[in-house]
């Protein structure tokens, strides 16, 4: 009788063993990773933030002109840096206004664990 108690334990613990091994392996195809999606719209972002570079320079040179452009576009920046890092992006943009109006060069960048994008353009 002591022996067959022996192998019901053993058995037993064998068993679970088992299925905690299962279970970790079969969690494993379960994850999600988030930063894929990101990845596959990273263009539709790109051209987003171009896009709102391009329509706030236009803004903010019939309103304020060149002196209130440097301003415009650091709010923007910040703008574009706190909306996209809610979605798991990096952020970072730099600008050269010193030819404003003939010429603004903007420089943006994109970043998570996957992607990095460099973008730059100028203005007109």
């Amino acid at each position: 009788m002591i022996m067959k108690g022996q192998f019901f334990i053993i058995a037993t613990v064998v068993i679970i063993a088992a299925m905690i091994l299962l279970m970790q392996y079969l969690f494993d195809f379960g994850k999600t990773d988030l930063t894929l999606l990101e990845e596959l719209n990273e263009p539709d972002y790109i051209a987003m933030v171009k896009s709102g570079f391009i329509t706030g320079i236009n803004a903010s040179l019939t309103t304020g002109g060149c002196g209130r452009l440097d301003a415009d576009l650091a709010e923007m920046k910040d703008y574009y840096k706190r909306s996209l890092i809610a979605k798991g992006i990096g952020f970072n943009a730099s600008f050269d206004t010193d030819d404003c109006p003939t010429e603004i060069d903007v420089e943006f960048n994109l970043t998570t664990n996957k992607f990095h994008s460099v973008t730059d353009f100028s203005y007109p």
